[in-house]
Order: structure tokens, then sequence, then C-alpha cells
């Protein structure tokens, strides 16, 4: 098992090859390109296996981005992997304390029905908790268990079942994870299992809502989605359509995996759709939004 030091920082088209060069000239041994959808934004990823100078990495891109007439974009180090050669997957370290909500790994041996405690298979599905929109997701949850008692919660776009998981321990509910890849599907099986929530949480294959379990088990009084901006967008009609609206009972939405400059257009496509906007809160460069359907 190597470790793995890395650095992320997202950038504007027209620069990121410039980056890219920088990073590639300070040792760093991979360099991810991510092209962030709805923007013309790309995020990079660059991983070291020697613990990287902050200082000196910070004031050599610095003089580049002076050089260049470039903004100084924000880096984030990160110290919180480690490499497995064998099977070329990322293990991050655990326990991470998220509010009352412990994320720890399968090979934990704390009680597994602890309230608190989420263990999870360290694979690379989206949701380990250390990235800024799931941190989000899961503080907000625990915010509207003070005031909720969701009992029917939809998790769009589930990856590994985190927030699907963090909800049935927070409520007595009922909670259908959905995902379109089906190694996040099994993976999130796995983790229901780990967890001994086989009872209340369903992890299903779909696209989006197409699914007939959707159907027969909306609508939902929480429905989470943990994606992307353009997603978000285009499912909105859908989203609302499985939302509960009966008399002064009214459902919730939970949406992440916003960059600040899209969340504009993300709350636009909601509103249009009869959501109201309730709570919005920003880690770094991204947004959570919590949506609230209104009466008509």
């Amino acid at each position: 098992m190597t470790r793995i030091w890395s650095i992320r920082t997202t950038v504007n088209t027209d620069s990121y090859n410039l980056f890219g060069d920088f990073f590639e000239a300070h040792f760093f041994s991979a360099i991810t390109f991510s092209k962030i959808d709805g923007s013309n934004l790309w995020e990079i990823n660059a991983f070291s296996t020697s613990r990287p100078n902050k200082f000196h990495i910070k004031n050599e891109l610095s003089i580049v981005c002076q050089l260049n007439n470039l903004f100084m974009p924000k880096l984030d180090f990160f110290d919180n992997a480690k490499y497995n050669e064998d099977d070329h997957t990322y293990k991050y370290s655990y326990p991470i304390k998220i509010g009352q909500i412990c994320v720890t790994d399968s090979q934990n041996n704390s009680n597994q029905r602890e309230k608190a405690t989420i263990r999870l298979e360290t694979k690379n599905t989206f949701g380990s908790g250390h990235h800024e929109s799931t941190n989000g997701c899961l503080r907000i949850l625990q915010t509207l268990r003070k005031t909720e008692k969701f009992k029917n919660i939809l998790d769009m776009g589930c990856g590994n079942g985190i927030l699907s998981l963090a909800s049935a321990k927070l409520w007595h509910s009922n909670i259908l994870a959905i995902d379109k890849k089906k190694e996040c599907v099994e993976i999130t099986k796995n983790n229901i299992a780990l967890n001994q929530l086989c009872s209340r949480v369903q992890a299903h294959h779909a696209n989006g809502y197409r699914l007939g379990l959707i159907r027969k088990k909306k609508p939902f009084d929480l429905i989470i989605c943990n994606l992307l901006a353009k997603p978000l967008i285009s499912m909105s009609r859908d989203l609302e359509k499985n939302l509960l609206l009966t008399g002064e009972t009214v459902g919730h939405a939970l949406l992440s995996g916003i960059l600040d400059k899209q969340s504009n257009r993300v709350i636009a496509a909601h509103v249009n759709r009869g959501l109201k906007l309730v709570k919005r809160s920003r880690i770094n460069h991204w947004q959570t939004l919590l949506f609230k359907r209104q009466n008509q």
C-alpha cells in the first residue's frame, strides 16, 4: 500500500493545460483532469508519493500566474489516501467526524448498530465523506432531524450509499437508493448489510426515475440528489413529480454537487417547478441546497 498526497484545484478551460504542466514539472506522479458539466471549469487532481511542500508549491504557482496574467486558484491539499497498487483503488483515512455522525471503514470493529456510526467499504465510489458535497449533505440532514420526521426517502444517485445509511441512522424510515452504475448499487448493497440496515434500505439500478419501484413508492417526503448541476437541472421535473404534497405536509429536496457558479441555474430550475429554497450552505466552492415543496 503506497501513501498518496494530493492537491486539488479548479481552473478555467483556457488555462488548465498550463496548470497541468506546472504540476507535472513539480514531480507529481499522476494528474487527472475532469471537465465540470455545465461550466468552462476543469477540476485538476495532482497525486504524489512524497509529501508536497505547500509553501513552495503556492509560491511557485503564484509566480506562474503573475507571468501569465492569471488569478491564483485556490489549492486544496490532502493527506488522506493510500493507493493500492494491486486493485488500483484509494483508501481514505478514517474515521472522520461530521457533526454527530462518524464515518469509518469496514475494518473498524466498533458496534455497527451505534446510532451515529456509518461503516463503508473503501472502494472508488463517490461518497467517502471527505468531499465537500457529501459533507454538506450530512450536515443538513442532521439539522433536518431536529424538526422533521421523514418516513419515505429517495436517494437518487446514491454512490456508495452513505447518505441513505445516514438517513436510516437519523430517521426510522424506508429508504430507496438508486444509481445508474451497477457497481455503485452492489457496493451500496454491501454497505447496507455491513451496517445491518437491510430491513429499511433498498438499493436498485436505474437511470434516473425510470423504475417501477419508484412509481410504486412515491411520493417521497425527502429526495436526496448528490450529483452534478447538469443532471440536477435535467431531472428537476421528475423530482417535483415524485415529491410529497398532501395538505399541509410537503416534501423536501436536498441537492448537492453544485459549484458556486452553477448554483443560481440549479435554484432557478427547481423554483420554476414550484419548490422554495429554504437553506443554502457552502463549503469551499461547493454548495448544498435544501428545497421545500410549496402548497399550491
